[in-house]
């Protein structure tokens, strides 16, 4: 199926609008994935692929979230790649997951997922495969 036409022209979370915002819907390990995800945007240079990202008003991008009970915490998606972010659905993750399992915003280690409760709880998504995250913050 790929990528299918744009379907809003902005996507507003925790006050942050998101332009050019599109839904996907892939082909991964044999089943259909669909997702909403954020285009055209820019990255921290230490975010990378699979990293749980915040939107950064001073520096106009997204930079690697952390749930310090900041708002480094205020985590809208999982970085997708150079230039998109996934909103909510299927996210590829860097993590070896465990499907089933709920993963959370990590409070040690930047960008990062963690099955492990931490002290400030922001819910990243569920383990869909060994790789993908079903990816609903909350």
């Amino acid at each position: 199926m790929g990528n299918l036409p744009v379907v809003g022209g902005s996507y507003n979370t925790w006050g942050v609008e998101l332009n050019n915002w599109l839904l996907d819907d892939h082909l991964s390990e044999g089943r259909h994935h669909s997702r909403v995800m954020s285009t055209g945007v820019s990255f921290d240079t230490s975010v990378t692929n699979g990293d749980v990202v915040y939107f950064d008003y001073g520096f106009s991008g997204f930079k690697q979230a952390l749930a310090d009970g900041t708002y480094k915490q205020n985590a809208v998606g999982i970085r997708k790649d150079t230039t998109a972010v996934v909103l909510f659905g299927a996210g590829d993750s860097t993590a070896v997951l465990i499907p089933g399992t709920q993963y959370y915003l990590s409070d040690t280690t930047a960008g990062r997922i963690t099955s492990v409760v931490p002290g400030n709880v922001v819910k990243v998504g569920i383990g869909i495969t060994p790789t993908m995250l079903l990816v609903n913050i909350r």
